[in-house]
């Protein structure tokens, strides 16, 4: 009963949440020339699960009064340029290491690997799905390989429907054209 109201405990939320802030940084993906797209999303992802993510948007800026916040400021941004420098092969890790915050990283890669549009990208992944084709490859290969195309282009789609309605009536059409070019892929035995 006493253990109720005791706040000098840490609630088990806390206690998640600070395993994860001060567990290792996984790397799994070095940004390089060709993979910005998935480095991007990822890095997101970890950065925002050790709440974090404000360094990158910059929402968290650099208080002014405080010595103390000026402190952890300092070190909090400095944790996160080091996630994001670490994650990048030697040559990037030079050009962006001397930029003072994490949102000038984010920003000056997003400016270097992204053009906002993605037109070219986003054409030579449809140009790969109309032309992908099972050739003798297990059915699960081959589904698995225009799967991994589709979402590539998902990820550049920005949607442009207004309505719930016209989403989802967009989202059908393009399941079924989907289906259309993993049928036309399939080999001559299920025809």
């Amino acid at each position: 009963m006493g253990n109720e109201g005791d706040s000098s405990r840490p609630s088990n939320s806390s206690v998640i949440l600070q395993n994860i802030q001060d567990a290792p940084f996984p790397i799994g993906v070095i940004l390089n020339d060709t993979n910005y797209p998935s480095w991007s999303q990822l890095m997101e992802m970890r950065i925002g699960a050790r709440s974090k993510l404000g360094f990158l948007t910059d929402i968290s800026a650099k208080p002014t009064t405080n010595e103390k916040a000026i402190e952890t400021f300092i070190t909090d941004n400095n944790r996160v340029k080091s996630w994001l420098v670490d994650s990048m092969n030697p040559t990037l890790m030079r050009r962006f290491i001397r930029l003072q915050t994490a949102a000038e990283i984010w920003k000056a890669v997003k400016k270097t690997f992204y053009d906002g549009s993605d037109k070219t990208r986003l054409f030579e992944l449809n140009r790969r799905s109309f032309n992908t084709r099972q050739s003798g490859r297990s059915l699960p290969t081959y589904y698995n390989q225009l799967v991994s195309i589709f979402q590539k282009i998902d990820a550049r789609l920005t949607p442009k429907e207004d309505t719930m309605e016209s989403t989802v009536a967009s989202s059908k059409t393009l399941s079924r054209f989907r289906v259309h070019i993993f049928l036309a892929g399939l080999n001559q035995e299920f025809n």
